[in-house]
């Protein structure tokens, strides 16, 4: 019982970290001939707080902190999760 407590603390932040892993896409060429580089994108999930665009967070491709207001992001962000909740309790 103890063994499974001390790998739940061990492996349980590392699973909630999980999701903040970036994915690595490789270099493709669209239909009009154009190609895109390598690049790095945040994985899918319910928040853009995570992602490389988000105002105060640093973004591999660019190798820059990206500029602007965090605080204004937080709250649009929390507005979105707010309406996906409001549109799941009302069944719209």
């Amino acid at each position: 019982m103890k063994l499974f407590f001390v790998l739940a603390l061990i492996l349980l932040p590392a699973l909630a970290e999980a999701n903040h892993i970036p994915g690595h896409v490789r270099g493709y060429t669209r239909r009009d001939g154009t190609y895109v580089p390598d690049y790095n994108r945040t994985l899918p999930n319910d928040t853009s707080l995570d992602n490389f665009n988000t105002p105060g967070n640093f973004n591999p491709n660019k190798g820059e902190i990206t500029p602007g207001n965090f605080l204004r992001e937080l709250e649009r962000d929390r507005q979105r999760q707010i309406d996906r909740q409001l549109k799941d309790l009302l069944g719209k």
